[in-house]
């Protein structure tokens, strides 16, 4: 798999997030080159499966690539130019859909992949296809349903395939998880005069597809081309073949007393499950009871928060985004000295932000892995707020990668439950269980994602014990593990620091850091091996492999793993 950026074409910026994608799909073995030296290297490779991010060619290297179409080539283009669907035997129309909603045709290409229809909200160029071209994909305008295009076809070119997405599909997920950098700082929706992420989707999300992953769709929909044009190994999501989601449990301490802190780690150790404690500055919770209960397998990080709101003071009058970011570098060094213990994931005391993406900078200035402050509240009470369960790192609007990862976090009890939050959709408990399991139920049958939930302390003692108890129960129901968001980051981190690379006819796995457990998915025919799981209607040979260490390489051939090189 070649990944083609463009450094002199400054609308092909995202393109470095198509990386982190693939990553995310599984994909090690990814080689990236510049668009100045396609030409030469399509010279070498014939038959080559190159992916092509956003931007503009020159005739030669366009008519280069077509060439090698030609030649048994394969092409995944990105919102493919108007000189390049030319010489595909397309009509560009010289128009496009600024927001559209994308429905996919039934197709052997896609079969078997969670097909739900998705929000394109970045610009989708519009073209007409030769009548042999297969549309894969429609897009309808969601301002004008009477307009709509092919979103992607699938073209044969001479001996070789092109797949053209007429979208930025790097930009499309860019701001579907983050927002719109264009609410930076602005109340759109506040409950409570508190500035949260989630005011960034506002106006982006459209509330009625919560229950939909849809970023996961639009990488599924990319991992799905790659491995049809290019088979080759992947990493799966999780560290067992038969695993197909995971619960993550949260909680936030928020001055908790002792008594009412008490209950949750008793009945987490009852269902196994790890939890990050986030705790507060001036939290009940000190060292020894701390030491006691990380005995049955909590860990504990902290809850950022502002001085004042510690003692029950009035708060700053200053903007938000003014002492947000001295807030957070504050008590990450105060957790440290405090508690002796590291900072791998945060999330803000009443997930406050400020700015599109200062804090993301600041955590990962101070060395911490992954925030949950992406947090489902009205207009959007509980599902995928980012389309997504997984982590995926932050960008710059410049393109560069923020080494800091967003773990979207589905609902929490005080948005579904609580009498009098203002923020609360007080519902019964009944709607709630029935709403969440519902997600749970999703994740794991149809998008294979990960789901994080939060529960207070003083809240599970109180009055959210029954839906939080009858999530765990929906979860071991369903095999899912119930872990921590440190727990998981420490997968996602090992997971990422896998490569493969290709010598000869063989794979081999590069070990970058301990991996206690993964799962390798090699394609293979149906009944080519006894070990074959189905995905997404795929069939793979499922390899386990345990105990990895750093430096270590393993062979991989056929659907075997040899022994370490």
């Amino acid at each position: 798999m070649l990944l083609v950026h463009n450094a002199a074409d400054s609308s092909s910026r995202f393109s470095r997030y198509l990386r982190e994608l693939l990553l995310l799909e599984g994909f090690m073995a990814i080689e990236e080159i510049d668009a100045a030296e396609l030409p030469a290297r399509l010279a070498q490779s014939p038959g080559e499966t190159i992916l092509l991010a956003r931007m503009s060619l020159p005739s030669a290297t366009t008519d280069a690539l077509v060439s090698h179409l030609h030649q048994g080539g394969r092409l995944i283009a990105l919102q493919p130019d108007q000189l390049l669907l030319k010489r595909l035997g397309c009509v560009p129309a010289f128009a496009a859909i600024r927001k559209g909603m994308m429905t996919f045709a039934g197709s052997d290409l896609l079969a078997g992949l969670p097909l739900d229809p998705v929000q394109v909200v970045v610009p989708t160029v519009r073209w007409s296809a030769p009548v042999d071209a297969a549309t894969l994909a429609t897009l309808v305008d969601v301002d004008d349903a009477a307009t709509q295009t092919a979103a992607i076809s699938h073209l044969r070119v001479g001996a070789g395939d092109a797949v053209l997405i007429g979208f930025d599909l790097a930009k499309a997920v860019i701001r579907l998880r983050f927002g719109d950098p264009q609410q930076d700082d602005l109340y759109v929706r506040s409950n409570d005069a508190i500035l949260r992420p989630h005011e960034l989707l506002i106006g982006t999300l459209d509330p009625r597809q919560l229950r939909i992953a849809q970023t996961d769709i639009l990488t599924a929909l990319l991992g799905r081309l790659v491995e049809t044009f290019d088979p080759q190994p992947r990493i799966w999501h999780y560290p067992d073949p038969g695993q197909r989601s995971a619960l993550i449990q949260t909680s936030d301490d928020d001055w908790s007393t002792i008594d009412r802190s008490e209950p949750l780690p008793g009945v987490l150790k009852q269902n196994t499950a790890g939890r990050p404690f986030y705790l507060a500055r001036n939290s009940n919770g000190t060292p020894a009871p701390l030491a006691r209960w990380e005995q049955d397998g909590p860990t504990f990080s902290v809850h950022p928060a502002a001085d004042s709101e510690a003692t029950h003071g009035p708060m700053p009058e200053e903007p938000q985004s003014l002492w947000v970011p001295e807030m957070v570098r504050k008590n990450v060094e105060r957790h440290r000295a405090q508690y002796g213990r590291d900072v791998k994931t945060i999330r803000n005391h009443a997930i406050r932000w400020a700015h599109y993406l200062e804090v993301p900078r600041i955590h990962a200035e101070l060395g911490v892995r992954a925030e949950a402050n992406y947090f489902c509240v009205p207009p959007f009470p509980v599902g995928f707020l980012c389309g997504s369960g997984r982590p995926a790192p932050f960008v710059e609007e410049t393109g560069e990668i923020i080494d800091h990862y967003q773990i979207p976090s589905a609902w929490t009890e005080e948005v579904l439950l609580h009498p009098t939050h203002s923020a609360s959709m007080n519902w019964m408990v009944g709607k709630a269980q029935n709403e969440t399991n519902a997600i749970i139920q999703r994740a794991t049958q149809r998008y294979h994602t990960p789901v994080t939930v939060n529960s207070h302390p003083v809240s599970f003692a109180t009055y959210s014990q029954p839906l939080i108890e009858d999530n765990w129960r929906q979860a071991r129901e369903l095999n899912v593990p119930i872990i921590g968001a440190d727990e998981w980051m420490d997968w996602a981190d090992a997971r990422r620091a896998l490569t493969l690379v290709r010598e000869g006819n063989q794979w081999v796995l590069q070990v970058g850091r301990a991996v206690p457990s993964m799962t390798m998915l090699i394609p293979v025919a149906s009944g080519e091996t006894d070990k074959t799981e189905q995905i997404w209607g795929r069939n793979y040979a499922a390899i386990r492999l345990t105990n990895l260490i750093p430096g270590e390489r393993r062979i991989v051939s056929g659907d075997r793993l040899g022994a370490s090189a």
